[in-house]
């Protein structure tokens, strides 16, 4: 089969939908060698070529059955032609393919092949007030777009898979679960968290600010538990400053401990590796996943998980993970709070992370996915 993958993700900041589409990619690379993969791009220069690497213009695995196609058109003008018309299609740019597979929610138009979409979460609908207007506004009409366009949905839960049943009245068997994967990560070197304070210990929570994060009212926890229990923890917010993110800023800034929140902003793979490795807790109170990664993540790093207990996070955590009610501060400071005041627990709950975490694996992703291409593709 002839297989298009859209990997226009992977020429910004790797972020959710960037890091789904590269590992999908890589692993796929390296366990199928029959099929035909183009890689969609557009012509916006890669994070590849600013790295410094003349000889990689957009990532492509060394597999001789992949290959780029570059959109060349303006990517502004290609949107409101494809919004209003549905061209150009697809198949004019790629030439013939059986299968395209779009791991983002744009709605792409063909002449002939299949069409996959992956739907990572469906929060414009779930929680509109977390996102601004003209976000809401826009991923609403392309998922209106592309859910019924789609021949087959991959979704990356089951909440997420429920979410496209209730919302779009798709049929349950035209979508199948394939959860994201992650990488074990070791623990026992020192961290390089760059121009953070290095003083230990600190609590991590990583995510874009914004409000779907809840970042305020974990604030609100970190500071109880700085006054009422005199915790010695620094709170790391790792994130791009998203929308209404100055309101977390100013939350943080009217902490009577400020001094011990910080906002690294954007940190790449290796930072944020580093950032696993050297802290005592990870906590990540978002009020919708689609998801979760990075809760996967932490555990992958042998950390001790606080979550929201909620939407796909409670299939992500299974037992491994201390649930708690994102609504309800004092739930979120408990629930921080018991592993770092018993020891017995943090390494009963790193010791089950990392087990549940073995679980998700990008090879296992790209093997569920591959069967779906070939069941779509028969």
């Amino acid at each position: 089969m002839k297989i298009a993958i859209d990997c226009r993700s992977l020429s910004t900041r790797l972020t959710g939908i960037g890091y789904y589409t590269y590992h999908l990619v890589t692993e796929l690379s390296k366990i199928d060698h029959e099929n035909r993969y183009k890689l969609i791009y557009n012509n916006k220069r890669s994070i590849y070529d600013r790295i410094g690497n003349p000889d990689t213009h957009h990532y492509r695995p060394a597999s001789p059955n992949f290959s780029i196609t570059k959109i060349r058109l303006d990517e502004r003008l290609y949107y409101r032609l494809n919004f209003r018309f549905g061209l150009p299609k697809l198949n004019w740019l790629t030439g013939k393919i059986d299968i395209f597979h779009g791991p983002s929610f744009f709605p792409w138009s063909l002449t002939r092949g299949k069409y996959i979409l992956t739907v990572h979460d469906l929060t414009t609908f779930k929680v509109p007030e977390t996102v601004s207007a003209e976000t809401r506004q826009y991923y609403q009409k392309c998922h209106r777009m592309s859910i019924p366009k789609a021949d087959f949905i991959i979704a990356d839960s089951n909440a997420t898979k429920v979410d496209i049943m209730e919302l779009f009245g798709v049929p349950e068997d035209r979508i199948k679960v394939v959860y994201l994967g992650t990488t074990q990560l070791r623990r026992g070197s020192t961290p390089d968290v760059g121009n953070l304070t290095p003083k230990l210990p600190y609590i991590l929570s990583v995510g874009t600010l914004e409000p779907r994060k809840n970042h305020s009212r974990l604030i609100k926890a970190f500071s109880l538990l700085k006054g009422r229990n005199r915790i010695p923890h620094k709170l790391i917010l790792a994130g791009t400053a998203g929308w209404r993110h100055e309101e977390i800023v100013a939350e943080a800034e009217k902490s009577s401990f400020s001094k011990d929140i910080a906002f690294p902003g954007y940190q790449s793979p290796e930072q944020i590796q580093s950032l696993y490795e050297g802290a005592d807790l990870f906590a990540y109170v978002s009020l919708y996943e689609g998801f979760g990664l990075p809760i996967l993540e932490a555990m992958g790093a042998g950390i001790p998980v606080v979550y929201a207990e909620n939407t796909s996070m409670v299939e992500v955590a299974g037992d491994a993970c201390i649930g708690v009610d994102a609504y309800d501060i004092e739930s979120i400071a408990n629930g921080i709070l018991r592993p770092i005041e018993d020891s017995k627990l943090a390494l009963e709950m790193a010791r089950r992370g990392r087990e549940r975490a073995s679980q998700f694996t990008w090879e296992k992703t790209a093997k569920e996915t591959l069967d779906v291409y070939h069941h779509v593709g028969i």
